[in-house]
């Protein structure tokens, strides 16, 4: 009974502190606990949201706190069950002495023996560690969803400026249209990188329509579409390329990691990714009836 109870403490131990070093330390890897909590979590709140819509807003945060205390829990049960055979203080007594060595309280005193108060110390190191760790995480998420909102905006700006003004960024300013492809280009190839390295950013959902990326992607896209057209100037064909590029990357990116479906069919990765934001895809109408106008 004591190894049994021993096993299934350490592996719990390694089953949280793998998940923290996947996460944390090579996000790239992504966390296959978190990665699953986050999904379940954005899945519980998606299907709420459909009667009440500012609940997709709780999803990223309440995703973070589940992560992170199941990180706790795993180690704080892990070395509960370990401590428990061979301190004389029950089964709760050892889980509180867990949980004091793993919030640093205490330095494991009910632990008679040598090598459980050098276990206790570890744990204690292990709980500092998850504690810093995770304050840095939470650092490091908001200013992704800050880039990803400024890309968002920023492309909805232009979006706008070109609908309310009748002026073909492509055709008739391509000056300012190489410069603007190329900086939205770069802008969102690092925010495709990040994203990659933290994926829990995906599941904050702001709400704001003009700072949803999933909606403004088509005209991202339609954008550098129109550069190949041979009608369009030749000094954009190069910018075009980078941003037509770029978003497909971060489409493919979105399809595999996060819809969980096939990067073949651009245009279906958009609407799919437009649904689970519950945002609507900008309209190209407006484009259509004037080039009809044009062509008249």
């Amino acid at each position: 009974m004591t190894v049994l109870v021993t096993v299934v403490g350490a592996a719990l131990i390694m089953a949280g502190l793998a998940d923290v070093f996947k996460t944390l330390f090579h996000p790239a890897l992504h966390g296959a606990m978190s990665d699953r909590i986050a999904r379940m979590v954005w899945k519980v709140c998606r299907a709420a949201a459909d009667r009440h819509p500012k609940t997709l807003t709780f999803a990223g945060p309440i995703a973070l706190i589940f992560i992170i205390a199941d990180w706790v829990l795993l180690n704080f049960i892990g070395f509960g069950l370990i401590y428990f055979p061979h301190i004389k203080v029950g089964f709760w007594g050892a889980m509180v002495n867990s949980l004091e060595a793993l919030s640093t309280l205490a330095e494991g005193s009910n632990a008679g023996i040598s090598w459980l108060r050098v276990l206790s110390g570890v744990e204690a190191i292990i709980g500092f560690t998850i504690f810093t760790a995770s304050i840095s995480w939470l650092l490091s998420i908001y200013p992704i969803i800050e880039s990803r909102r400024s890309v968002a905006h920023t492309a909805t700006l232009l979006h706008e400026a070109e609908k309310e003004t009748g002026v073909d960024l492509i055709r008739e300013a391509s000056q300012e249209a190489s410069t603007t492809m190329f900086s939205l280009a770069q802008e969102l190839a690092v925010l495709r990188n990040q994203m990659a390295q933290f994926p829990i950013t995906h599941y904050f959902y702001v709400g704001e329509a003009k700072t949803v990326l999933a909606g403004i992607l088509p005209y991202l896209a339609d954008l550098a579409d129109r550069t190949v057209n041979p009608a369009a100037p030749k000094n954009l064909r190069i910018p075009g390329t980078m941003l037509g590029g770029a978003v497909s990357d971060f489409l493919c990116f979105i399809a595999q990691f996060v819809l969980g479906q096939p990067s073949t069919d651009r245009t279906e990765i958009m609407a799919a990714y437009a649904r689970d934001q519950m945002c609507e895809p900008v309209s190209l109408a407006w484009r259509r009836e004037q080039k009809i106008r044009n062509v008249a």
